[in-house]
């Protein structure tokens, strides 16, 4: 009688557990990573230019508007409109820039974002500001950019 009783059960099916690919919810930013919010996968520094801004097209509903060149040779980076660029050096993803941009807005997985006031301690960002507030945040390593 309990196996019929189990089969009949009428409350929602399982979600599948939430992955890089279908996370819609967006992307943090991390000293070391990339978060997809509502996902416990993340984008490690390292991992291969295309993967990683196809991953992050899905996540922030956009497609980078531009592909930039290091005038060092060292790499490349790629940037949205929402203001974000990732830097690709030595074949992988190195580090990332966050300034204000259109659309999405994103922030670091602590909170911080582009116009909010200047945070007492820095830890492991780069912040660059105004006497407006932030105008970037920037982790991991860059290239300078043609």
């Amino acid at each position: 009688m309990a196996l019929l009783l189990a089969a009949c059960n009428t409350g929602p099916a399982p979600q599948a557990p939430a992955s890089v690919a279908n996370a819609a919810a967006g992307l943090a930013l991390a000293p070391d990573h990339l978060q997809p919010i509502g996902s416990a996968l993340r984008i490690d520094f390292g991992r291969a230019e295309a993967g990683t801004v196809a991953a992050v097209s899905r996540l922030v509903g956009a497609q980078p508007r531009a592909r930039i060149p290091c005038s060092n040779g060292a790499g490349a980076a790629q940037r949205w409109a929402n203001g974000l660029t990732l830097y690709f050096l030595r074949e992988g993803l190195h580090g990332w820039r966050l300034e204000p941009g259109r659309g999405t807005s994103l922030a670091t997985v602590d909170g911080y974002a582009p116009g909010q006031p200047v945070p007492a301690a820095t830890g492991p960002y780069v912040f660059e500001a105004d006497a407006s507030g932030l105008t970037a945040i920037n982790a991991g390593e860059s290239c300078p950019l043609e």
